[in-house]
């Protein structure tokens, strides 16, 4: 939340993943490039109406002096998009990737996630099969 300091773009979406067994697929939740939420003034000058102070913290952009203010969330955010960039990670290192998949594995164990994957639905074809999804048309 926030466009959050030092964030870098993750893996490339995919369903090859490091444990096929327990992870279906990495994906991004959002378009990366959008803001999550403004600055107290906004890049044209003006105050953000949906103002959140967490914005504000320093481990958000558009809080140091240097840094352009963060527009409202969902628009774009050019400085963001060249730090994400910048600190991209597109492809898993082996060492990241067992990492991930042990402290998955924990995780499992801690939380019965058999007993978790008895209540998830099955699903015997692919439900966005021909359903039209949002593009922001601004870029």
């Amino acid at each position: 939340w926030c466009n959050i300091r030092g964030a870098g773009v993750g893996l490339m979406p995919t369903t090859e993943t490091a444990d096929p067994e327990i992870i279906d697929a990495y994906f991004w939740l959002k378009t990366p490039g959008e803001s999550d939420g403004c600055s107290q003034t906004l890049p044209d000058g003006a105050q953000c109406p949906r103002y959140d102070a967490d914005c504000g913290s320093e481990d958000s952009l558009g809080s140091g002096p240097n840094e352009p203010p963060a527009p409202e969330a969902g628009q774009w955010y050019d400085y963001q998009i060249k730090q994400l960039a910048a600190n991209a990670r597109l492809s898993p290192s082996s060492d990241v990737a067992s990492a991930s998949t042990a402290n998955f594995m924990r995780l499992k164990s801690a939380v019965g996630m058999s007993a978790v994957n008895a209540t998830l639905p099955s699903l015997s074809v692919n439900p966005f099969v021909g359903r039209s999804f949002y593009v922001n048309p601004v870029y």
